[in-house]
């Protein structure tokens, strides 16, 4: 928890102040991958993209039997934490998937536009070396708006198939947050121990990533602002703790004019992105409902 209410105080700067926070933020992006303990118990190969790179965790023990793309919740910013790759790691264990762990490019240095660009070819490595039926996306954070860009760009191509399933924890929507939704903000901000109301802002990190983005574009900003018809069938995970929690309305709007089924999991009282934290019950559970999703896909 400490640490918890150290990020939410880091990631509350606004205005003027987010130069001096970005300038420290890309002194601290370099990536730390645990490569010891994943090549003890895994075969780990490395694929570049275009921007970013794909790290593929796979069994020793047998042949895979799909593959899960996995992007961790960057807020824009950060590298991914060992709890990431230990998740991973678990994945690969428990359903004998391969997990594509995405490294994207991070802001400031690179654009949203960038970033959503290298997960798109992210989903096309995935859709095209398994099968379609037996795989999935498991994103977290500012990842899950980030796919849902990538998965609109990967519809209109038409010849490339969609991933199996989507599972979204947290996503975070329509950056900048509107003053309506901030407003909702506001009275779950003193529950929510991860993310500040200040993040969402226009002033804040989120409209700093806007800002930067020299096409403008509405559907990279807010994926939900056009029709998400063709996407697969979605689990998406919301603490009612956290600020996130906001933007589940507008999703579940959004699928069910889509006609695409969507399942709702509500941990109540909890965090945002709680199953990172593996020690707890409530994430154990969470990480065994992903493991039976992932074993049900074809």
């Amino acid at each position: 928890m400490v640490r918890d209410a150290e990020e939410k105080t880091r990631l509350a700067v606004t205005g003027e102040d987010r130069k001096l926070f970005l300038a420290r933020t890309r002194r601290n992006q370099a990536v730390s991958i645990p490569y010891d303990s994943l090549t003890d118990r895994y075969v780990l190969a490395e694929r570049s993209l275009s921007s970013g790179k794909l790290l593929i965790l796979s069994s020793m023990k047998k042949p895979s039997g799909g593959a899960v793309l996995y992007l961790y919740g960057s807020l824009f910013l950060d590298p991914p934490k060992k709890e990431d790759f230990r998740l991973a790691g678990k994945l690969v264990d428990k359903t004998g998937c391969d997990v594509c762990f995405l490294l994207m490019p991070l802001f400031p240095d690179h654009s949203l536009k960038e970033m959503v660009a290298s997960v798109e070819e992210a989903l096309f490595y995935l859709t095209t070396h398994y099968a379609r039926e037996r795989t999935a996306v498991l994103a977290f954070s500012t990842s899950c708006l980030l796919c849902l860009d990538a998965l609109g760009w990967h519809r209109e191509q038409g010849s490339i198939p969609m991933p199996g399933r989507l599972i979204l924890n947290s996503p975070i929507l329509r950056i900048p947050a509107s003053e309506a939704l901030l407003k909702q903000m506001k009275v779950l901000d003193r529950y929510d121990v991860r993310l500040p109301i200040e993040f969402f802002a226009k002033d804040g990190i989120c409209g700093s990533v806007v800002e930067a983005e020299e096409t403008g574009n509405q559907y990279l900003r807010d994926p939900l602002f056009g029709s998400l018809y063709g996407l697969p069938a979605t689990d998406v995970y919301y603490g009612t703790n956290e600020n996130a929690y906001v933007y589940l309305p507008e999703l579940t709007e959004a699928y069910r004019r889509a006609d695409i089924p969507l399942t709702v999991h509500k941990g109540e009282l909890l965090m945002h992105c709680w199953s990172l934290y593996d020690n707890c019950e409530e994430a154990k559970h969470t990480i065994q409902e992903y493991i039976e999703i992932i074993r049900g896909l074809g």
